[in-house]
């Protein structure tokens, strides 16, 4: 063995160390970049999870409240801005204190809730804007929606703005989180600074934003639903024959209820008639022409008879000759497509039958409405005094209410209501006990949706006395003797809920009737929703 030779072996431990802290290190950076970065992948899908159902439950929400404005097929949104926050607040993930759902993630997971407009009233269809009640989104060239504040039942409220009847209405739902990442490091490509700004027109590029304070990585995702309207009536609901003018059906104050049965209103109408005051005659009545000379006790409904269509008349009572002579010769009724209820065809000139049941359970027949070619039918005008103007007394009442006295849940006493039952009975279908809207939650209201008939043209009949001898656009006191059916609505109709009966109106009372229009809402595809919001039915579709 030869001195001064000293082996290698100790000082190759040492190098090993070093490397292996380094590796160490390198490693453990490797895996929380992993973690994190999974992470933030799978908040991202998180984030898109949460805009999708957020925008779709505010398209939802926004299809089943439109409301009209007029008759002109200008709309509003029946439902408050603050009631659609919390609803995509609430389906985005946050919780009532404006912090994640998720307890878990609430003291590292921040999240920012945009919401924006496009199909606006009177605007360009590109033409976007940002509801001031969420956050601000991080969009070149963003600006705010005019406030559009409207008269509601708790005093001004915000609503969204005017949809325009031309073009889809579309709104787009952003959420954005910033997350503190797990192991403290940033994640390349996420940033732990305020994200740059989306472009002004890129439909598919979500603009992040950044919530006051929050720090850490951010990520976010967008989702744009779209209400569409339809050019027919898609309403459910039993078709009732309490009715009004087509050019009266907004109220004086957008967001109040329709009195439709009751005081007289404010006719927004010319020539003047008493909104709501008339009542359709859906009936197959055999008396209409059976003794207009009114002896024998036989006083028909009407004093002539022009106004029986040739196609509803008996064979057996259509007399020819004589001062009888009964043959309809009037070719004005467009009532061809008129169908009669089989079940309940009325009773011989006793509305006390007939009007409350179709009221109650709807009318069984079908009738054919348009502004051109709409079924003309007459209106309940009882012509032996004490019924002007179509009111045909508590008859219309006992139909909605039936009164406190023997009422039960389900059923009316016929001596109230001949038909033995009534409007807002609780095995009515469609009936809530607490209506689900805005009236319903603050007020405890019940309800019920159904069809109501809106018409125009407007006819008073001439020569009355001598069995009528053609018609007239003017009139006298009372509403009109015909009409013609040019808009089926869909209506909600509100009771106080008395705990087991719904028997008077939200102004406690059994004689006047309250009620909003409102839109159906289509669960199904709907091939002709394409234009604008409508009050004849929509959908709410998600675009991406």
């Amino acid at each position: 063995m030869r001195r001064g030779v000293r082996s290698a072996h100790p000082r190759s431990r040492g190098q090993v160390l070093p490397i292996f802290a380094i590796v160490i290190i390198l490693l453990f950076a490797v895996t929380a970049l992993v973690i994190d970065t999974g992470f933030l992948f799978g908040q991202r899908r998180y984030d898109q999870n949460g805009a999708d159902a957020a925008a779709l439950a505010a398209g939802r929400l926004l299809a089943s409240s439109v409301a009209p404005r007029d008759e002109n097929g200008n709309t509003y949104f029946f439902v408050t801005e603050q009631n659609l926050f919390d609803t995509v607040h609430h389906y985005a993930g946050l919780d009532a204190s404006q912090l994640n759902q998720n307890t878990n993630m609430a003291p590292r997971n921040d999240l920012a809730v945009t919401v924006e407009y496009s199909g606006l009233w009177n605007a360009a269809p590109s033409q976007w804007c940002y509801s001031t009640l969420g956050d601000v989104p991080n969009r070149v060239g963003t600006t705010p929606c005019a406030a559009n504040i409207i008269t509601g039942p708790n005093g001004p409220m915000r609503i969204p703005p005017y949809p325009s009847a031309s073009v889809p209405f579309r709104v787009r739902v952003t959420v954005s989180s910033v997350t503190d990442p797990f192991l403290a490091l940033p994640v390349f490509g996420f940033g732990d600074v305020a994200p740059s700004p989306a472009p002004a027109n890129a439909e598919d590029v979500a603009a992040c934003s950044t919530p006051p304070g929050a720090t850490g990585n951010t990520t976010c995702a967008h989702a744009v639903v779209a209400v569409k309207g339809s050019a027919t009536f898609k309403g459910k609901g039993p078709l009732i024959p309490v009715t009004t003018a087509s050019c009266d059906i907004a109220p004086d104050s957008v967001g109040q209820l329709f009195e439709m049965w009751g005081a007289a209103q404010s006719p927004a109408c010319a020539p003047s008639v008493n909104p709501w005051q008339n009542i359709l005659d859906f009936t197959t009545e055999q008396k209409w022409c059976s003794d207009p000379t009114f002896t024998n006790n036989a006083d028909p409904d009407y004093r002539y008879f022009r106004r029986l269509p040739t196609t509803v008349l008996p064979a057996n009572l259509a007399r020819t000759t004589g001062s009888n002579a009964c043959l309809n010769t009037d070719a004005t009724w467009d009532r061809d497509t008129f169908v009669p209820d089989t079940s309940w065809s009325g009773q011989n000139d006793d509305p006390k039958s007939d009007l409350p049941y179709w009221i109650a359970v709807g009318f069984g027949g079908s009738i054919h409405a348009s502004f051109t070619d709409g079924n003309k039918v007459p209106t309940y005008i009882d012509v032996r005094g004490g019924a002007s103007g179509g009111n045909q007394g508590q008859n219309i009442a006992a139909g909605f209410y039936c009164g406190a006295s023997g009422v039960t849940p389900t059923s009316c006493p016929t001596g109230i209501n001949a038909s033995g039952t009534y409007f807002f009975a609780t095995n009515q279908d469609g009936f809530e006990a607490t209506c689900p809207d805005e009236f319903g939650e603050t007020y405890g209201y019940g309800c019920r949706d159904v069809t109501v008939p809106a018409w125009a043209n407007p006819e008073w009949v001439t020569g009355l006395a001598s069995g009528g001898t053609g018609w007239n656009t003017t009139g006298g006191g009372g509403g009109p003797n015909r009409v013609r059916i040019v808009r089926l609505l869909n209506m909600r109709v509100y009771c106080k809920w008395e705990g087991s009966t719904c028997t008077k109106s939200p102004t406690n009372t059994n004689s006047d009737v309250w009620g909003l229009f409102l839109s159906p809402f289509e669960e199904n595809q709907c091939t002709d929703c394409t234009s604008g919001p409508s009050i004849n039915g929509n959908v709410a579709v998600l675009e991406r």
